[in-house]
């Protein structure tokens, strides 16, 4: 290697190679969700977490998504939901997508392993039913 490109790889530094990202944070509310619009973002799912307290958890969906003039958008939503017994972490970040005005997408072997093959697959019955029941609804917007 030359001396002038060994000093071109040493002038690199961490902060000056990390990516930039543009971030957003949106709550959700916990009402019947307004149906998708077809010019709605699309995120990538990369990391979720989940709460869970006495009845109720908190969802976090963490996405990226590309835009064409400035570059990548890191996005969270998060969202209170009650839910039933014996409800597996996957129907509840399965339930925080369907709440969320936004379009979401995981990729194939995460959909297979984590999902069961089931993310775009559309909510039971049982779920549907749970999630757009007024009587859940506290006046705050979040779920009893």
């Amino acid at each position: 290697m030359t001396n002038w490109l060994k000093k071109a790889f040493s002038e690199l530094t961490p902060e000056a190679t990390q990516r930039r990202y543009d971030k957003t944070y949106e709550k959700l509310m916990h009402a019947p969700p307004p149906p998708k619009k077809p010019y709605a973002p699309t995120y990538f799912l990369y990391y979720h977490v989940i709460h869970k307290h006495e009845g109720s958890a908190t969802i976090h969906l963490h996405g990226i998504r590309t835009t064409p003039f400035s570059g990548q958008q890191k996005h969270i939503e998060y969202i209170s939901l009650k839910f039933l017994p014996g409800e597996t972490d996957a129907e509840l970040i399965r339930c925080a997508v369907w709440m969320s005005p936004n379009k979401w997408r995981v990729p194939f072997g995460k959909n297979i392993s984590q999902f069961a093959g089931k993310f775009y697959a559309p909510l039971d019955e049982r779920l549907r039913s749970t999630l757009t029941d007024p009587s859940q609804i506290s006046s705050a917007g979040n779920a009893l």
